[in-house]
């Protein structure tokens, strides 16, 4: 600016004139109106309300709009002169061209713009905002070999797997009690097909516990990591139980005794040794809110963490230790600290307690979220559900034998 000025200034004016305080509404609309050329090129810019408060001012004298393409608006302010901010001749071009315009397409630019901003105003931004969130999001497409091995067969190419799934969700569909939720034939089978590779090893991290979760998939060739990976035992690994659980059994108990007596309307406690789930799938809609305030609550007063899942309230000890943790234990105990240099990770699961698990992974595995799309997630890619699971299975099943 000093080197423009210098050059160019005169006793009575100078080219650049640079305000550095704010201004009030009126007076900065005042410049907005008598401004010949208004030249807003951010080198980056989420949407630019500059832009359209300049063309909302243009009430008289129409000026010219020189606007960055960088600037979200850039996308609907079609009639600006839009220029590339770096390019230094361009934007010169575009200033000289706004200034020698002549008013007949200036007016035609500026009456464009104009409508467009009283079009989509703001009323019209909000309408249009809360009917697409309101709008019911299309289903996830069927998954199939072709996108499996577009998103994995590079990944794991020449890398020994090792694949993690939550159970209930992911393995099996949502049930009203944990005990239906069973494994099908066609499940069981791609499970097993994928642990008898030489090159695949299985885990299956379950917020049940660990006897629990063993009993119900029992397949021996696999790693169990039960209560969220408080307790994991499998091949290769020495048994696990974390060290602070001692203090959380008898704790456990009580705070179950006290879930129990507010358990109304079909709810049930499931116990889990020093962790528990409060169940509240068979209660009625209009009851569930104050119950889960409820339940939170007691939680809470226990000194245990209460974490949210699919229709339930997690009491899991303050430990620092959730599924992230866990996997990350299995890696090391079973490849060695550098596990990343042999070992290729991918995770599926449905619950908001897998996002811990996401979240550690980011950049280290290939991470699924199961189920809809409308739940935010860390995961990289979402699977429909879980037949889109056993699909993948049976992708991984099949793939062909890694390259030594």
């Amino acid at each position: 600016m000093g080197a423009i000025n210098g050059r160019f200034a005169t006793d009575r004016w100078s080219p650049i004139r640079y305000l550095y305080r704010s201004l009030d509404r009126g007076d900065l609309a005042g410049l907005y109106r008598d401004a010949d050329v208004a030249l807003v090129t951010p080198l980056r810019d989420g949407m630019n309300l500059v832009a359209k408060e300049w063309v909302a001012c243009q009430v008289s004298e129409p000026g010219v709009l020189v606007l960055s393409r960088l600037a979200g608006a850039a996308e609907t302010m079609r009639e600006a002169l839009l220029v590339n901010p770096y390019d230094i001749d361009g934007a010169a071009a575009a200033i000289h061209r706004a200034l020698t315009m002549d008013e007949d397409e200036r007016r035609s630019r500026i009456a464009a713009l104009r409508r467009r901003e009283q079009r989509d105003d703001l009323g019209a931004w909000t309408r249009a905002f809360v009917g697409q969130a309101a709008a019911a999001h299309e289903a996830l497409p069927t998954m199939g070999d072709t996108e499996f091995a577009g998103w994995l067969s590079d990944f794991i190419k020449r890398y020994r797997v090792a694949l993690f799934l939550d159970y209930d969700g992911t393995l099996t569909p949502l049930c009203d009690h944990p005990d239906e939720a069973r494994l099908t034939p066609e499940m069981r089978e791609v499970l097993r097909e994928c642990a008898a590779r030489d090159d695949t090893d299985v885990a299956i991290v379950s917020g049940r516990s660990l006897d629990g979760v063993r009993e119900i998939v029992g397949e021996a060739d696999l790693t169990y990591a039960g209560n969220h990976g408080l307790e994991i035992a499998g091949p290769g690994m020495p048994y696990f139980s974390h060290e602070d659980l001692i203090h959380y059994r008898e704790r456990a108990e009580e705070l179950a005794r006290e879930l129990d007596r507010i358990a109304t309307g079909g709810a049930w406690t499931e116990r889990k040794g020093p962790t528990l789930t409060f169940h509240y799938r068979s209660v009625p809609e209009a009851q569930r809110a104050g119950l889960v305030r409820e339940a939170t609550a007691l939680v809470q007063r226990a000194g245990y963490q209460a974490r949210s899942a699919h229709c339930a309230v997690e009491a899991r000890p303050p430990i620092g230790w959730d599924k992230g943790r866990a996997v990350l234990h299995i890696l090391r105990a079973r490849y060695g600290p550098a596990w990343s240099e042999s070992v290729r990770v991918v995770y599926a699961g449905d619950d908001e307690t897998d996002e811990d698990a996401f979240r550690f992974l980011s950049g280290l595995a290939l991470t699924f979220r199961i189920g809809s799309p409308d739940s935010p997630t860390a995961a990289a890619r979402r699977l429909p559900g879980v037949d889109a699971v056993r699909a993948l299975l049976g992708w991984l099943a099949r793939r062909p034998p890694a390259l030594p």
